[in-house]
């Protein structure tokens, strides 16, 4: 059977509220992003979700929760489903200064019951790490398609990837064998779905950054 996959950025984050400059390393939902990701936990696809990954940042294992109890799923959090750039605190203008994130015992705390990668270490899912290059971005992008593809088409016919927005750009880029940054020229929406159907032999989009499960006042990204 055909695997279809939805990547769905995360709900309002802090950092997406404020400007760059007050930006933190790990943030959680505003109160819309909470919002937002209970309207998320109500959508209901044509094929039911059989599989939920999620990235390790706080914003997106929060977008996640709603999602996982509706659909009664108990969500992998993924190593490799990041935002690009990783972990870090600081700008461009200060510099960015790498920050470890949640290790795998405090992720096992907060979310019992989820799985946990093994690749996540207790002292924190980037810890020891630098701050990552839109090329290396670009090969992880490569390498989670082809986790999707080899892998979890095995398993499941409906995926769901709580992810983010620029990650979700190189991910696009890499299923579809576009060049960088030709994918998105429009805003991507807090809790967006894009699906794609992977038939064993090449990906078929169906929509890009829906947000028809949000009200008009919902609306952020």
């Amino acid at each position: 059977m055909p695997l279809v996959v939805s990547l769905i950025r995360h709900g309002q984050s802090l950092n997406n509220a404020l400007p760059d400059s007050q930006r933190v390393d790990d943030p959680g939902l505003t109160d819309l992003g909470k919002r937002q990701a209970e309207h998320l936990g109500c959508w209901q696809p044509e094929l039911p979700v059989q599989h939920l990954f999620c990235s390790p940042f706080l914003r997106s294992l929060e977008t996640t929760v709603p999602l996982a109890a509706q659909t009664g799923i108990l969500p992998a959090i993924r190593a490799d489903l990041f935002e690009q750039g990783g972990c870090y605190a600081g700008n461009s203008s200060v510099g960015k200064k790498p920050r470890p994130g949640m290790g795998s015992e405090k992720l096992a705390e907060r979310f019992p019951e989820w799985e946990v990668d093994p690749r996540i270490a207790p002292e924190g899912w980037w810890h020891g790490r630098q701050y990552e290059s839109h090329e290396e971005a670009t090969a992880r992008a490569q390498q989670v398609k082809q986790w999707l593809e080899q892998e979890v088409a095995q398993q499941s016919q409906h995926a769901a990837l709580v992810i983010h927005a620029d990650f979700k750009e190189r991910l696009l880029e890499a299923i579809m064998g576009l060049v960088p940054d030709e994918v998105i020229d429009y805003p991507i929406y807090n809790t967006s779905i894009t699906q794609l159907t992977w038939d064993s032999r090449r990906w078929v989009p169906h929509s890009i950054n829906r947000v028809a499960h949000l009200p008009p006042g919902l609306l952020s990204h």
